[in-house]
């Protein structure tokens, strides 16, 4: 099935949250997206051939440094490769605005995404202790780096 990554109108929260919920066990809130829309950020969709929303990016741009807030791809469109595609395009576009480093955090106990981020690069830096919620207290996260290479 083909996909397609594109710009994420602040029109299509409604479908994101409906993503959001289903994957994440401390999903964000419709508020927390409306308000992740601003001229700082750079948010992407990934749409299957249906135009339906397969996964999302929402990212941050503050001069020359990008913070990746949350990638989240629907359950059945999971092991596809979408979060590479989205970072793909997501660090092409830095790329392309002279960005220099990105930042993340993920829980330390999402191995899949720690090892997709270093696939990409990005090097951990430390951990930021009891950082997210979990069902039986606290989490750890893991910060990571990735230093992009500007070309002429």
């Amino acid at each position: 099935m083909p996909y397609m990554v594109k710009p994420l109108l602040e029109s299509r929260v409604g479908e994101i949250l409906a993503i959001e919920q289903s994957v994440q066990c401390h999903p964000w809130s419709a508020r927390l997206f409306e308000q992740s829309f601003s001229s700082r950020s750079v948010n992407l969709a990934i749409e299957d051939c249906h135009g339906d929303i397969a996964g999302y990016l929402f990212s941050q741009v503050i001069v020359d440094e990008a913070e990746l807030l949350n990638i989240s791809i629907a359950k059945n469109h999971q092991r596809h490769g979408l979060a590479s595609q989205l970072l793909t395009h997501w660090i092409k576009y830095l790329n392309d605005q002279s960005v220099t480093r990105c930042l993340l955090e993920v829980r330390q106990s999402n191995e899949a995404a720690i090892a997709l981020y270093q696939k990409f690069g990005f090097t951990l830096d430390g951990i930021r202790k009891g950082y997210y919620p979990c069902p039986h207290g606290r989490e750890d996260a893991c910060l990571m780096t990735f230093l992009l290479e500007q070309t002429e």
